[in-house]
């Protein structure tokens, strides 16, 4: 009897430990198959996909490990519509910079349905627009009269006059080349 028990006892013990072991390998494996190798992570977009953790904050980050990603945002491309556009000064056509002399005080802002808004240090003027191809015209511009000693009003409105070719650049630069010079606008 004693044998008996003791081989019941052997055999459960060795399949206790095989069953032990292939719930161990099968975990193991599965966990191969669906975990990729922390190393072979190189970018947000890799460890987001694997599943790893992403921070909620701007911009987003993912820790894979004792490793974290951060999320690349690529800057959209200005448009005129995209923002109020501040002057920041003239070039004119002799060489001669013209700068404001309040800083902000003169904005353009163009709408997507073609109406511009522009406030400069002494009167708010508007109108309408339309591109053809690098040029923008300018109609119906209306300005309330108010006479300001000293404002620059005349040397930022001269683009209303002139149909400008304009080009925005990525760095967040709108820029207006006239016969009478360049305008630049941030």
């Amino acid at each position: 009897m004693k044998k008996v028990l003791f081989s019941i006892f052997i055999s459960a013990l060795v399949i206790g430990l095989l069953g032990g072991l292939g719930y161990l390998w099968f975990d193991f494996l599965r966990h191969q198959s669906t975990e990729p190798d922390i190393t072979e992570i190189t970018s947000f977009e890799e460890c987001e996909a694997a599943g790893y953790p992403v921070m909620e904050s701007y911009p987003r980050q993912c820790r894979a490990g004792d490793r974290t990603f951060t999320e690349i945002i690529q800057a959209e491309s200005p448009s005129l519509t995209s923002k109020m556009w501040m002057w920041m000064g003239t070039q004119t056509d002799t060489g001669k910079m013209i700068k404001p002399a309040q800083s902000g005080a003169f904005t353009v802002s163009f709408s997507d349905d073609g109406r511009v808004s522009l406030k400069t240090d002494c009167n708010s003027m508007g109108g309408g627009y339309k591109v053809e191809g690098d040029k923008i015209i300018f109609s119906e511009v209306v300005s309330t009269m108010i006479y300001c000693e000293d404002s620059q009003e005349s040397e930022f409105s001269v683009f209303l006059h002139e149909t400008p070719s304009y080009r925005l650049i990525e760095a967040g630069e709108l820029i207006f080349e006239m016969e009478s010079g360049t305008m630049y606008l941030r």
